[in-house]
């Protein structure tokens, strides 16, 4: 089902405090939950790490080449397909390229 993000409510990926005049009263901060829409620990893991890495072309071209690789066989991935085939490579491919630029740079001293 695909969702209209103008039409989604804040309770679709956080659990909101509720307002009551007691509770304004209280010292204590209040930090909502964030549900990430139901998504498994590992996805809400990947979505983390993708804003993190988000402004590395390096990063993109390696999702980009993964994805190209999967979508040949599969029109439509689930968030677990997604995280699972092309999450896992994209991942292990960019920390590899990572490990090479921090060899490259610390054994030439």
């Amino acid at each position: 089902m695909k969702h209209d993000r103008d039409g989604l409510l804040i309770s679709n990926f956080c659990k909101p405090r509720l307002y009551s005049p007691e509770v304004a009263l209280l010292d204590e901060k209040y930090n909502p939950r964030v549900t990430w829409f139901n998504l498994s620990a590992g996805a809400h893991n990947m979505l983390d790490l993708l804003y993190k890495w988000k402004e590395s072309a390096v990063f993109r071209q390696i999702w980009k080449a993964q994805l190209r690789h999967i979508s040949n066989k599969s029109n439509k991935l689930t968030i677990e397909q997604i995280e699972q085939r092309i999450w896992k490579e994209s991942k292990d491919a960019w920390e590899a390229f990572c490990r090479g630029m921090v060899c490259t740079c610390t054994c030439h001293l």
